[in-house]
């Protein structure tokens, strides 16, 4: 079942008729459009000169909701979250684990956003070509890679609903190839993250949630992506893409204020219905200790 897509500024007789969708919607178990008619109209009378776009889906109802759809901008270092996508991926189909060289180049890469990494992998697994492959192995069919050369793979196009649909395979039971502990390595890296490298995704995220997150930052670019488990043990993937920044901290605001906005209406509510088993796609944490354990930098208290 997918909501409606916001797709930008609205006029107020289409602000009425969204806002009927999104009701009918919530009877159905969505949880509120965090993307609102007056919220839309706020971003293009403050930020007329950006380009903001956003998604976010909800693992209980299979519900989406999304900003600006359509909308591609460049990955900036969010494009790491695919490479350790596509690292993971390689390991589970040669029946193997990570191997420490492997590890020690993830950890870095997506922690504290190291780039030398993703030039070692990108040779360990064969070039540009093998970051082209991951994109159609991830069914990412908006996203544009670049992968030759120095950081060219920071200039790569992506959509933020992309970026959901890679992270609800990579860290949800929602579709795709990878398995159980795969996943529950990617919770672990992805938990494990510099402390000044937390805002976006995880700003304002619910109290005794986990947070994934990877951010991308560069230029006029500040991207946030990530996935939350609810105390309650359901969870949801968001993703959101910015650029048009003097410089990169300048959006760094923006990309927090609407991870705001998504966190206050995913977060806890005594009208979501139950986790329903053929449904949820979450991780087990038992199997994160085993596979990935989390970092504390992930829990929010």
């Amino acid at each position: 079942r997918r909501c409606r897509e916001a797709s930008g500024p609205v006029n107020k007789a289409w602000g009425l008729l969204l806002i009927g969708i999104s009701v009918f919607h919530a009877e159905l178990g969505c949880p509120a459009d965090p993307f609102t008619p007056e919220r839309q109209m706020l971003l293009a009378e403050r930020y007329p000169s950006q380009h903001i776009t956003a998604s976010v889906w909800d693992a209980t109802s299979g519900c989406v909701f999304s900003l600006n759809p359509g909308n591609r901008q460049r990955t900036a270092s969010v494009f790491k979250v695919m490479v350790m996508a596509g690292a993971l991926l390689e390991a589970q189909t040669d029946g193997r684990s990570l191997t420490l060289q492997e590890q020690d180049l993830i950890e870095p890469m997506i922690s504290i956003s190291a780039n030398n990494p993703v030039r070692e992998l990108w040779r360990l697994f064969g070039g540009a070509p093998w970051y082209a492959e991951q994109g159609s192995n991830f069914g990412l069919l908006d996203t544009a890679v670049v992968g030759d050369s120095e950081l060219g793979w920071g200039r790569t196009l992506t959509t933020a609903s992309d970026q959901v649909d890679l992270l609800r395979q990579l860290l949800f039971r929602d579709y795709g190839d990878m398995h159980e502990a795969a996943r529950a390595q990617a919770w672990g890296f992805m938990t494990n993250i510099a402390q000044d490298q937390r805002w976006g995704v995880g700003t304002n995220a619910p109290i005794g949630s986990l947070v994934a997150q990877k951010n991308g930052f560069a230029g006029s670019v500040a991207n946030s992506v990530g996935g939350v488990l609810r105390a309650d043990g359901s969870g949801y993937a968001l993703a959101i893409l910015s650029s048009g920044w003097s410089i990169w901290p300048d959006g760094v605001e923006v990309v927090d204020m609407i991870s705001g906005w998504i966190h206050e209406s995913f977060g806890p509510s005594p009208d979501r219905p139950d986790p329903a088993p053929d449904r949820w796609s979450g991780v087990r944490l038992n199997n994160m200790a085993a596979f990935g354990a989390p970092g504390l930098s992930g829990w929010v208290d």
